[in-house]
């Protein structure tokens, strides 16, 4: 995994994604950012991946052409919410 995810402010490690130039009229974001809460490197590497992996594969259903406008929908509120405060990543798997 790229380390280009992976930010520090003061103490903490954050996650930080772009959203792709293609996805950009479906996603209604710049970015999905989290705080990862942990000040260890090797920490936020694993929880990293497993936030790009959610990411990565809701870009890929996203990208397939094969999603109801419904479930479109539900993706990308399900990619909102990775970086949202008021929902926990680890609940919201893609779909």
């Amino acid at each position: 995994m790229s380390l280009n995810y992976l930010y520090k402010r003061k103490n903490t490690y954050y996650f930080r994604l772009r959203i792709p130039k293609d996805l950009k009229h479906v996603i209604p974001a710049t970015e999905i950012k989290k705080s990862l809460k942990s000040n260890t490197i090797h920490k936020a590497k694993s929880l990293a991946k497993v936030i790009a992996c959610q990411i990565e594969e809701s870009f890929l259903l996203l990208r397939s052409q094969v999603l109801s406008h419904e479930q479109q929908i539900e993706v990308v509120g399900r990619l909102l919410c990775i970086g949202s405060r008021k929902a926990g990543w680890v609940s919201h798997p893609p779909v």
